[in-house]
């Protein structure tokens, strides 16, 4: 190689060592600056103070993989809390809709195992089992109460009252 080519490969060798360290050092300054950031609530006051409030529209928890755990987070404007397994299949579920809340817990395929919802028209309490309903308990807006055993067509076998 000659030496005009030993001095233009030193120049890059140069420029991308530089880059690199600039790289780096910015790399550093932001992450001083989010530190600094989330230690003093992101006020900017430098204060250091504890903040009372904390405002997002979604929080995700997370294992040391980063894998998601659980959520909880507006959706459609309905607030949702929902609990994953470690295979990522939503598992739990806690919702409220503008017509009830509800709770859902779901079985290891991620099928409605059981379900509870509250609304004007009453309550209900739905068992299953991959999704299908096999004993529905209701309460009607009048304090009515029903029971349904289905069968595994989802025809009613069996209720109370009759």
């Amino acid at each position: 190689m000659t030496s005009r080519g030993r001095c233009e490969a030193q120049r890059r060798q140069t420029r991308r060592a530089v880059r690199v360290y600039l790289t780096g050092f910015a790399t550093i300054l932001a992450g001083a600056a989010l530190l600094g950031m989330v230690a003093t609530g992101c006020s900017g006051t430098g204060e250091g103070t504890a903040r009372d409030t904390v405002t997002a529209k979604e929080f995700r928890l997370v294992n040391d993989a980063g894998e998601t755990r659980a959520v909880l987070a507006l959706e459609e404007d309905s607030p949702t809390l929902r609990f994953y397994d470690r295979q990522g299949r939503i598992r739990a579920s806690l919702l409220l809709t503008e017509a009830s809340p509800r709770l859902v817990l779901n079985d290891e395929n991620g099928k409605p195992g059981l379900s509870l919802g509250l609304s004007e028209q009453g309550s209900a309490l739905a068992l299953g089992n991959a999704g299908n309903v096999r004993i529905l308990l209701t309460v009607d807006a009048n304090g009515s109460p029903e029971l349904l055993f289905r069968d595994s067509t989802g025809k009613t076998s069996w209720s109370a009252p009759k």
